[in-house]
């Protein structure tokens, strides 16, 4: 049997009610707020100097957890909020409240430990939560839910267990194997065969028809899971090698990346943030399939290079280094705040050869040799770095603006290559919308560029990807199949 992730073992020491109170309002921010939860933890953390490093890195991975959750949680709940994650909302509309504790208004007030369902008896409540920790270890899709809830509604109502102080449930973890003994043989089966997505039911189906039960039960079964924590060495400074014996000489367990030659990933979370070695730019944290759009670039020591979205810039690093610092590397993004970021970061790296340029004007320094292409996106590929993208708005709104930005993208930058130059378009999703079908169908790739193999770029850096065929331009990557975020890279030679 599975450990419970973290947001079902919350601390029972003293002080484990505030720190309840504070993911509910962290929670609740999340869901109510156009915010990654990156940035909400960031800012709040900044402004509770009071927590605790271990406090933090506590409620960090306990709202990730939630989120990832959130539409179980939903459908388990017949889609009504998590009243005991929305106390503040409740406050406000100054409904009632059964526990005493949380009528005083404060910054921050105790839970109880129950999932206050309307129409509920007290002990319902605790089988409510009871369910909740079944599927998370065994799951159930949207559409079986509610049946097996009221199945289990009916066989735990009775339960000798539940007339005691476990009532209140602050603790799960301590009765689950007790609970788990007491289901019929003729539940146990089911309930150990089906499997929950913990998908938006579009996306569930989208991607049950796409890839098949089998391998989408294996697919949504890693995006469930915390993701790796990889580093990329910055070769300017080090190499792997030295950076593995770095990390042995300091207690911190390490291995080599699938896939990139010059990834690293821990083998425990930890920040990374405060080693010295980071501090001295030796490496940066980037997932392992990111790494590997800078090994399909290959870009050659001399060529002029525009890394058109660059964002915060961790492409354009790992090209500086792959260029050797040679050539010219032009940083461009449309959000000006975002390229500013990457100042202290190419400082860090000791990065001489890339050049931040305002936004909009990346056309005044055409042609270049090569034009990468992050280009805006579902973002799927990182559900497991971040689990809301799932439900922000529906998906096929969210397509339609994705696309139409993404063609945007190709009619700006496209036409930047010179004659017989590189186009590489990637993106950290894979849905067909926008990746091969959005490439296939638009006028100007179809027209002026022809598909340039990729296995050639990979294998002159001593890396070899399953299922890659020899001819293939693009490659899509899979958690399951890769051991790497999702992700879509595609190359393109300019005719001419």
């Amino acid at each position: 049997m599975s450990t419970p992730p973290p947001a079902s073992n919350l601390p029972q020491e003293k002080g484990h009610h505030e720190l309840r109170a504070h993911l509910a309002e962290l929670y609740w921010r999340v869901i109510t707020r156009p915010i990654p939860p990156d940035q909400v933890l960031s800012f709040y953390f900044r402004h509770s100097k009071d927590l605790a490093q271990k406090a933090r890195g506590f409620l960090a991975a306990a709202l990730y957890d939630l989120l990832r959750e959130r539409m179980r949680l939903h459908a388990l709940l017949e889609d009504r909020h998590l009243h005991h994650l929305s106390i503040k909302d409740q406050m406000e509309k100054n409904q009632s409240i059964a526990d005493p504790r949380l009528q005083r208004r404060a910054p921050y007030v105790p839970w109880n430990g129950c999932i206050p369902l309307p129409r509920l008896r007290a002990e319902e409540e605790t089988i409510a939560a009871l369910s909740f920790w079944l599927w998370r270890q065994y799951g159930a899709f949207i559409s079986e839910q509610k049946s097996l809830f009221a199945i289990l509604i009916d066989h735990w109502r009775n339960l000798p267990i539940l007339q005691d102080e476990t009532r209140r449930f602050p603790n799960p973890h301590l009765i689950e194997p007790l609970l788990f003994a007491s289901i019929p043989g003729s539940l146990k089966e089911p309930l150990q065969t089906v499997f929950g997505s913990g998908l938006t039911a579009d996306v569930a189906r989208r991607w049950q028809s796409r890839f098949g039960t089998e391998e989408f039960e294996l697919l949504i079964r890693e995006f469930n899971r915390p993701a790796p924590l990889d580093l990329r060495i910055n070769t300017h400074k080090m190499t792997r090698e030295q950076a593995l014996e770095l990390f042995a000489k300091n207690d911190i367990k390490a291995e080599a990346t699938p896939l990139s030659p010059d990834g690293l990933r821990l083998q425990q979370k930890m920040n990374v943030f405060k080693l010295e070695a980071f501090e001295e730019g030796c490496f940066e944290v980037q997932d392992a399939g990111s790494q590997l759009v800078g090994f399909a670039c290959n870009a050659k020591p001399t060529w002029k290079v525009l890394d058109a979205c660059s964002g915060a810039g961790g492409k354009s690093l790992h090209l500086s280094a792959l260029m050797k610092n040679r050539g010219e590397i032009y940083a461009h993004d449309q959000e000006d705040e975002r390229l500013q970021s990457q100042k202290k970061r190419l400082r860090r790296s000791n990065c001489q050869n890339v050049r931040l340029v305002e936004p909009g004007t990346a056309a005044e320094h055409a042609p270049y040799d090569l034009v990468l292409v992050d280009a805006p996106c579902l973002g799927f590929g990182t559900l497991r770095r971040n689990p809301d993208f799932l439900w922000r708005s529906p998906l096929e709104v969210r397509l339609s603006e994705i696309a139409a930005l993404q063609n945007l993208c190709l009619d700006q930058y496209a036409p930047l290559v010179k004659p017989g130059g590189i186009f590489v378009y990637v993106t950290c999703s894979f849905e067909p919308e926008e990746t091969i079908d959005l490439l296939n169908q638009h006028p100007l790739i179809q027209k002026d560029f022809t598909p340039d193999p990729l296995l050639p770029h990979f294998q002159y850096h001593g890396i070899k990807v399953g299922g890659l065929a020899p001819g293939a331009n693009h490659l899509t990557l899979l958690p399951h199949q890769h051991q790497t975020d999702g992700f879509f890279i595609a190359r393109y030679r300019r005719k001419g």
